[in-house]
This record gives structure tokens, sequence and C-alpha cells, in this order.
């Protein structure tokens, strides 16, 4: 996936220095860090011409956390989930600054390996498509679309020559599908799995539906730039 990555951030800087007819332009350079909804990142421009700059990036953040949960009075109950948060996106982009200014429009690809899983050890029955199970592991994810489209607007121009250091902002949507879902468990009876396999899959099927609308990754960010 990261060489899929690499190729495609490749493949769009080379189109848009040829389609824009780059000359000697792309000489002019410039690094930024940020922090945003992708996580922290780091961008290289290319000039290209007078309005417009290649762009390609890459962001990433993970948090992970333990929940316990506390058994009931009958010693049911218990146990611990572990759910963990990441975000690792790869993009290249094309900046558009109409006033040959800090305000430009972008538009471009992410490569998407954004996702959320989780494993759980349970003392206790767990309810999986309205039936109780014992089970010995249970664990799932939820990812997105592996190559999501950009677009949004901000302000900063990494090349600008009007000094080294420059602020950088953006706002806009990234389109990462619908989320699909993952769940696995193993029944502490085997002669149970056939049934719940049946039911994971039940179960899956409705959180999909339940999630299906949450298509747009907000995308906002804060950074600096250095022109070099």
């Amino acid at each position: 996936m990261k060489k899929i990555g690499l190729i495609l951030l490749a493949v769009v800087l080379a189109v848009g220095a040829v389609a824009l007819g780059a000359t000697s332009a792309l000489a002019a350079v410039g690094a930024t860090l940020k922090v945003g909804t992708l996580g922290v990142g780091a961008d290289v421009t290319i000039g290209i011409s007078k309005n417009f700059n290649a762009r390609a990036n890459l962001n990433y953040f993970s948090y992970g956390m333990t929940i316990d949960e506390e058994e009931d009075e009958d010693g049911g109950g218990g146990g611990t989930i572990n759910p963990k948060l990441q975000l690792l996106t790869t993009g290249a982009l094309l900046d558009w600054h109409p006033w040959a200014q800090g305000f430009r429009i972008s538009a471009g690809l992410y490569m998407n390996n954004n996702k959320i899983d989780f494993t759980a050890d349970t003392n206790d029955t767990v309810d999986i498509n309205d039936r109780e199970y014992f089970v010995s592991d249970l664990g799932g994810k939820v990812d997105f679309n592996a190559v999501a489209p950009y677009l949004g607007i901000g302000y900063g121009n990494a090349v600008q020559a009007n000094g080294h250091w420059h602020f950088a902002f953006d706002i806009g949507v990234m389109y990462s599908g619908s989320p699909q879902v993952a769940l696995w468990a193993t029944a502490s009876d085997p002669a149970l799995q056939a049934q719940l396999n049946t039911d994971i899959e039940a179960e899956v099927k409705d959180i999909e539906e339940d999630l299906e609308a949450y298509t747009i990754h907000p995308v906002i960010s804060l950074g600096v730039s250095y022109l070099f």
C-alpha cells in the first residue's frame, strides 16, 4: 500500500508539471509542518507556475486505550476492551492560487489508510444479532476506501518569494466512502460457531447501514511553511 501511495504521488506531480507547462519555476520548493484532523503532517510544495503549485503530503496519528468493564452484582460482566484509532494518509494535491497570493483552491487524491480497530476480553456473554454467546475472543475494525478524492480551500503559499516563512491553513473534505465494518469472534462452544458466524454477518450489515451516511472526512489543518 505504501509503494502504491508513492507511485500515485509521483504520477500526479509529474502529470501536473507537464500539463501546466512547468519550466524553471520547479526550482521553488517549500516544506510545511502542520497539525489537524488528519493528524500530524508534513507537506512538500513544488512551484509549477505563477498560479499553480503541486503538493505532496503525509499525515499520521495513532491512539489506543484500554477500557475496563466492572463486574455486575452477580459476578458477571467485566473484562477489557482495547480500541485503537489510526490515521494514515498520503496525498497528492494541486493548488490553484487565482490571484497569485496566499489564497488557494486545492484538489487531489489521498491514499487512505485510516481505520479503527478493537479487541475485547470478556468474562460474560456478548450480544451479537440479539443472541447471547460465550466467546473466547472478540475483535473488529472499521476502515474506508483506499483512494479518497479531496477538495478544499486554504491560505498559504510555501513557495511565495516574499520571505522564507509562511503561514498555512486548509479546510476541505475528503470523500472516504461508507465505512466498511468487520467483526470476528470464536465461540467457546465449537458447536455454536456456524450460528455465530451467521449472526456476525447480520450484525455487520446492521452496523454498516447505520454508518453508511458517514462518507465525508472533514480536513482542517494549521501549519508553518519554509521556502528553501
